[in-house]
C-alpha cells in the first residue's frame, strides 16, 4: 500500500519544477532571451481608457475595445500616433498587436517632436520606430527613424528571411523592445530581428511611446498587453 504522507512531498516538488521549467519557456519565448520575470513589468494603458496617452498628427482615430487599444484609419491625409504623456530612456518594453484589416503601422520609442508650424499644427512626431508591415515587403521589426533619417536597419535581403517570417498577419505578435544606452534591440514572436547600436550624433536616449497608423488608405489594428520594464539609472 502507499504511502500518500511520503509521495505528497515529492509530488509537489514535482510540480514546482514543472511549473518553473514552463514558465522560463513562456519567457524566453517573448524575447529570446530576457531574464525579467513578468511581474517587475509595469502596464502602460489601463484597460479602459486612453489615460496617459494623447493623439498627435494626423486625423486617424484610436479607442479602446475590450482592454484593446484600436487605431482606425480611413483615407487619413498624414500619419497618426497615439502617444504617451511620459518619457522614457533604457528599459524592456513588450506588447501585443494585430492587423484587424490590413495596413502600415509602428510603435514609436524614444520619440519626440518638433516645434508645431502650420503643415504639422500639433508637431511632427520623430524618432525610433518598430515597423509593422502587412505589405508583402514584409519588414516588420525592422528599424526605422519616423520624420529624420529613414530606415536605420530593414529586412531586405535573403538572409534576413527568418526574420520576415517572423510576423503572422492574421493572429496576435509578440513585440519586445530593449534599449540600454545607444543599444537597441528588437524580437517579433521570439525571433531576434534588430541588434543595432546606433552611433550617430542624432541618436535618441530618451523619448515617448506612441502607436502609429499610417496615412492612405482604409486599415484597422489592435495593440494590448503594453507593459515596461525600467533599468535602473546611476543618477
Amino acid at each position: 500500500m502507499l504511502d500518500i504522507q511520503k509521495i505528497t512531498p515529492h509530488l509537489t516538488l514535482l510540480l514546482a519544477l514543472t511549473l518553473s521549467a514552463i514558465g522560463c519557456t513562456a519567457n524566453s519565448s517573448v524575447s529570446g532571451n530576457s531574464t525579467i520575470p513578468e511581474r517587475q513589468f509595469t502596464p502602460l494603458i489601463n484597460g479602459s481608457n486612453l489615460d496617459g496617452w494623447r493623439i498627435v498628427g494626423g486625423e486617424a482615430t484610436y479607442s479602446v475595445d475590450n482592454g484593446e487599444i484600436v487605431g482606425v484609419c480611413m483615407n487619413t491625409k498624414r500619419n497618426t500616433f497615439l502617444r504617451t504623456e511620459k518619457t522614457y530612456s533604457d528599459f524592456e518594453f513588450r506588447a501585443q498587436f494585430k492587423w484587424d484589416t490590413p495596413g502600415n503601422s509602428g510603435i514609436q520609442y524614444r520619440s519626440q517632436q518638433k516645434l508645431d508650424n502650420d503643415k504639422n499644427p500639433t508637431g511632427q512626431v520623430y524618432g525610433y520606430q518598430f515597423e509593422l508591415d502587412s505589405s508583402p515587403r514584409a519588414w516588420s521589426g525592422g528599424f526605422y527613424e519616423e520624420g529624420r533619417r529613414g530606415w536605420l536597419y530593414n529586412l531586405e535581403g535573403d538572409d534576413k528571411a527568418d526574420k520576415r517570417a517572423a510576423i503572422k498577419l492574421d493572429d496576435w505578435n509578440d513585440i519586445v523592445i530593449q534599449c540600454k544606452g545607444n543599444h537597441v534591440r528588437t524580437w517579433l514572436n521570439g525571433v531576434a530581428i534588430v541588434d543595432y547600436v546606433d552611433e550617430a550624433p542624432e541618436q535618441l536616449s530618451e523619448g515617448f511611446f506612441a502607436l502609429q497608423v499610417h496615412s492612405g488608405g482604409s486599415a484597422q489594428m489592435r495593440w494590448r498587453d503594453l507593459r515596461i520594464y525600467e533599468y535602473p539609472t546611476n543618477k
